[in-house]
């Protein structure tokens, strides 16, 4: 399970902001916020999120609008210019790697710990 109030805590404060963050579920899946449509009534919530690894351009249309294209050639609308998407993708790449660096820490941990463990097995094998 992924506690999201926890998450977005450790991103804000990774990413120096107080609004809308970007999210991920692993190292592979991090979501940036893009504005999806335009806003009905005040405090409408418009934003959806993309995933990182499946924006592959955007491209300004005018100038609170872009376009951007995914993984499998669709065309999304963006009612938010291109540099705020751009500075999006610049914050879910920071997510990325600091997910990237902590997956390093626990691959070492883990091998420490099955170092340990052989060690010990080994230790048992020669008292025995």
């Amino acid at each position: 399970m992924i506690d999201f109030s926890a998450q977005k805590k450790k991103i804000a404060e990774l990413l120096q902001r107080t609004a809308i963050v970007p999210f991920y579920i692993d190292a592979g899946r991090v979501f940036i916020p893009v504005k999806m449509r335009k806003a009905l009534t005040v405090n409408d919530a418009v934003y959806g999120y993309v995933d990182l690894a499946w924006l592959q351009q955007v491209d300004a249309v005018a100038k609170n609008k872009c376009r951007a294209v995914v993984g499998n050639g669709m065309e999304i609308d963006i009612f938010s210019s291109r540099i705020t998407v751009v500075n999006s993708q610049n914050n879910g790449q920071r997510v990325r790697e600091m997910l990237a660096d902590q997956v390093k820490d626990e691959t070492n941990d883990e091998q420490i710990i099955g170092l340990i463990i052989k060690f010990l097995r080994e230790l048992r094998n020669i008292l025995q």
